[in-house]
């Protein structure tokens, strides 16, 4: 391999990491075809290089060839940038609270309503009763026929029929068909069950420690006493 061969295959490198691809001088092109086609070096990625034969020149042409630019394939960010602060569980409201978390007792209702509505189809899910014939609940909520009867029921208990009454708030928590507590507890009810266990875990090895202690000072483990007297 002579010196000119040696900068001209440098000189493709250069070009190939730029995304040059420098085209064959003109004399090359009027050479007989069957010569072998000069390979320059392409770059595929930041570590691979690989050699692929250069395309054919076009005979009888001077217009200037241009090169396309490599694609950038980098990570960039947006220039603009929006910020958005995240709350703190002691800003949401009351309704935020509601649709975002439930406690133990709304999960207990929801279950045996939906257990009651079930029942009220037949217990079968092909005679569920579809939406378009559900009451409309007044804050927008779709009630079931069954479920509005309960409610219709203790809604003439407390207020007259004439008069618009909440009636989903004179339901009392302790009945089984009442709705959520209006001061319903703002907590994770997972975390109270577990905090429970854990906390039971607790009393049951402090009794245990409690009760072992007392053996031991009221039952004192006995000496052992050696042929030649106490030790």
């Amino acid at each position: 391999m002579n010196a000119t061969t040696s900068k001209n295959d440098f000189r493709a490198r250069y070009y190939s990491k730029l995304g040059i691809f420098p085209q064959p001088p003109l004399s090359s092109c009027t050479s007989s075809s069957s010569k072998s086609p000069v390979r320059l070096l392409h770059r595929q990625s930041s570590s691979v290089l690989s050699t692929r034969s250069s395309p054919p020149c076009l005979r009888h042409k001077r217009s200037v060839l241009h090169t396309t630019p490599a694609k950038d394939q980098r990570v960039s960010f947006h220039p603009e940038v929006k910020l958005y602060r995240i709350k703190h569980h002691e800003d949401y409201s009351d309704e935020e609270w509601d649709n975002m978390w439930v406690d133990a007792d709304t999960l207990d209702y929801e279950k045996d309503r939906n257990s009651f509505e079930f029942h009220a189809d037949g217990s079968d899910w092909r005679n569920a009763t579809e939406e378009e014939h559900f009451q409309d609940g007044g804050d927008g909520s779709l009630i079931h026929p069954a479920t509005w009867v309960a409610y219709r029921h203790q809604w003439e208990k407390h207020g007259s029929l004439n008069e618009p009454v909440d009636f989903k708030a004179l339901l009392r928590p302790a009945r089984r068909w009442s709705p959520r507590p209006v001061k319903q507890r703002k907590t994770f009810w997972l975390f109270d069950l577990a905090m429970e266990s854990v906390q039971k875990g607790k009393n049951a090895v402090e009794s245990r420690h409690r009760t072992d202690h007392h053996h031991h000072r009221h039952h004192p483990q006995p000496t052992r006493q050696t042929d030649r007297g106490w030790p």
